[in-house]
């Protein structure tokens, strides 16, 4: 049985640079990978349920997405939350000012259903592991550190009751080198 609802949304940022690093270990430890889920640092998750998205939703994010430069960000470390193995992005303000922007436009998706108080971004690698996998998974992946990426779009990602699928992709309106 899946863990997600059917319809349940995400507004992710994709980081297929770290798939070759991260993928192996998602696979085995990571649901949300073993249910289709790229890898990614998350800017919203709930956000809205799929039947009750509308076009001023769809144009709102896009409309966020063209005000956000793109960015280079670096994932050169690992980090934990207790039972969950993390790459830290770096800069991380970025996806925190993605996540505070989508909070305050629809205050009813709070990030992670408001169960934290502060939003830390991150690159999930191992989720809901004992200890001695989360040790052994860091080893794996550190050596394999840095992956650097740029952030260029804000992905919409919906459950379908099987798989997480890409429904759209909002382009960042700029390259923050201009």
């Amino acid at each position: 049985m899946a863990r997600f609802p059917l319809g349940a949304t995400g507004l992710t940022v994709l980081v297929p640079e770290a798939e070759p690093i991260v993928a192996g270990p998602r696979s085995r430890y990571d649901v949300a990978a073993q249910f289709g889920m790229p890898a990614h640092v998350t800017v919203l998750y709930p956000w809205l349920p799929r039947e009750t998205l509308g076009t001023g939703d769809l144009e709102a994010v896009s409309s966020l997405a063209r005000a956000t430069a793109s960015f280079e960000s670096v994932l050169a470390r690992t980090a934990r939350f207790p039972r969950t193995l993390w790459l830290e992005p770096t800069p991380a303000d970025p996806f925190r000012v993605l996540t505070e922007a989508v909070a305050r436009r629809w205050p009813q998706a709070q990030p992670y259903d408001g169960e934290f108080e502060t939003v830390v971004p991150h690159l999930t690698v191992a989720h809901e592991q004992p200890e001695e996998v989360l040790t052994a998974v860091a080893a794996e992946v550190s050596t394999l550190l840095p992956v650097t990426f740029w952030a260029t779009a804000l992905v919409l990602h919906e459950f379908d009751g099987v798989r997480w699928v890409e429904r759209d992709r909002f382009a960042f309106g700029g390259s923050s080198e201009d």
